[in-house]
């Protein structure tokens, strides 16, 4: 008999805890504005229900020893199949906690870089027009045309 529980179980779970932590948030916002994200987090909230639901109905045919039906692009989660998501995670992690002391473009910078290496881009011109490109191209469009103040850090 399989003791597991179907990956839908912990899916749904996550996704519900990320569905109140974000509703959690809204608390914060102005009654009219927290209408809509509310909104959509009560159908994020409601569809993680369904997938911890549907993922219970699978754990218990396993457990009778029936065959669980699969869609063609399901396949059990693997740690080697999440291995590379992880990593692009907690890379995001760390850019958004070092994001307000070193500051945006420089820490931008940074992540872009690193990305790049993770996806075994080689090429300095790569880089270079990369991290110049896109650190122009959000200068250029939320500083000088949005006026938008981005965190610059202690080194400036």
């Amino acid at each position: 008999m399989n003791k597991s529980i179907h990956q839908d179980v912990y899916s749904g779970i996550v996704l519900l805890l990320i569905t109140a932590i974000f509703y959690w948030q809204t608390f914060d916002l102005p009654d009219r504005a927290a209408l809509f994200p509310e909104f959509i987090l009560y159908v994020l909230m409601f569809f993680s229900v369904a997938i911890i639901v549907n993922g219970i109905r699978k754990t218990k045919k396993e457990r009778d020893g029936e065959e669980v039906a699969q869609t063609d692009d399901e396949e059990r989660v693997t740690l080697s199949k999440i291995k590379m998501p992880l990593l692009m995670l907690s890379i995001l992690v760390v850019y958004l906690i070092v994001l307000d002391i070193v500051g945006f473009f420089v820490t931008t910078s940074l992540l872009i870089a690193l990305i790049l290496y993770i996806l075994k881009v080689r090429k300095p011109l790569t880089y270079i027009l990369t991290i110049v490109g896109v650190g122009l191209f959000i200068y250029v469009l939320f500083v000088y045309f949005l006026n938008v103040n981005l965190p610059q850090g202690i080194l400036f």
